[in-house]
């Protein structure tokens, strides 16, 4: 009797690991691919926002000013959800120079992020980069085409003049010579190693150019060789927007300004209506005249930003909720 109790047990056993192991085990062996691109968004979305969010923004030390400005604000948080939810993001570069480089204000954050998405994520993500000195373009050329991979990438060659001026087209504008090499600073004429930033010093005044005369003279050459007057094309602001925005009139979610003098005026000349105020905007405010630097962040105050000016600091930073 024991023995057929035995075997009877056994064989329940059986049965019910035969009918519930199946059913655990099973939804593991489906292939991916059956569910067409899904599971990578839904993993995405379950594990890794809070993790990017921490790996950029948990230990401040070493970012840069404007970064830390961004880790106080639920800049990354909202990223990532409009990640999760498929939407499409913008960041508009004005004045982009090379676009990535050592002391650009968000390049090197900006890339350890950008590797943390997925690739169907990285597709969302559109950085637009606007440059109008011809050498410094052609720096810009080739880490777009290095660093594409992290990004949808595209560029306007084309300098950015207020919504006022009336004069557009070709306008004049100063740049340092090409000898000098537009990412590490070597100067082909001379042989010697010039600072980097000298080849961003580019910009319709010319005010730029004659501040850094001394690190010419103090190695012994003559400033007047290492710069150019050329012709360079003209636009818009608002013209600008509405041909890299498509014409749909959505702003960026992030745009950096820096035209070397010209970021405040372009701001002030931006229209109280105009579809395209991004979220969050860093702009060089330090070049910008007293007069100008205040009315800068009294505009943007207006029209509902909140403004960080930092008088030690080469950038102002701003930014507004989204209702």
């Amino acid at each position: 009797m024991i023995k057929i109790i035995l075997r009877s047990l056994v064989f329940l056993y059986l049965v019910l690991y035969a009918i519930y192991g199946q059913a655990v085990v099973a939804p593991a062996v489906v292939p991916a691919n059956s569910y067409s691109g899904e599971p990578e968004k839904i993993s995405v979305s379950m594990t890794e926002p809070s993790h990017r969010t921490d790996t950029i923004c948990k230990n401040t030390t070493g970012l840069s000013y404007g970064w830390k400005l961004l880790c106080d604000t639920p800049f990354i948080e909202v990223f990532d959800n409009m990640m999760i939810e498929g939407k499409h993001i913008d960041v508009v570069q004005i004045g982009a120079h090379v676009g990535w480089s050592i002391n650009d204000p968000l390049c090197v954050t900006m890339g350890k992020y950008l590797e943390s998405l997925s690739n169907i994520e990285k597709k969302q993500v559109h950085w637009k980069y606007i440059e109008p000195s011809p050498p410094n373009y052609k720096g810009l050329l080739k880490n777009i085409a290095q660093y594409s991979y992290l990004c949808d990438m595209s560029s306007v060659q084309a300098a950015i003049v207020p919504d006022s001026y009336n004069g557009t087209g070709s306008m004049p504008f100063y740049q340092m010579d090409e000898c000098i090499d537009v990412n590490t600073g070597y100067d082909s004429k001379s042989g010697k190693k010039l600072p980097s930033f000298l080849s961003q010093l580019s910009s319709f005044d010319y005010g730029g150019i004659r501040w850094n005369e001394h690190v010419f003279r103090r190695r012994g050459l003559d400033p007047k060789n290492y710069y150019n007057k050329i012709n360079v094309t003209a636009v818009r602001f608002s013209d600008l927007m509405a041909d890299i925005m498509g014409n749909k009139g959505e702003a960026p979610y992030l745009m950096l300004v820096d035209t070397q003098g010209m970021d405040c005026k372009i701001i002030l000349g931006i229209s109280e209506n105009t579809p395209y105020l991004p979220q969050y905007l860093i702009y060089e405010n330090n070049m910008c005249t007293n007069h100008d630097q205040n009315a800068t962040k009294q505009y943007l105050e207006r029209l509902g930003y909140n403004v960080i000016v930092h008088r030690r600091k080469q950038n102002a930073f701003a930014f507004r909720s989204i209702s």
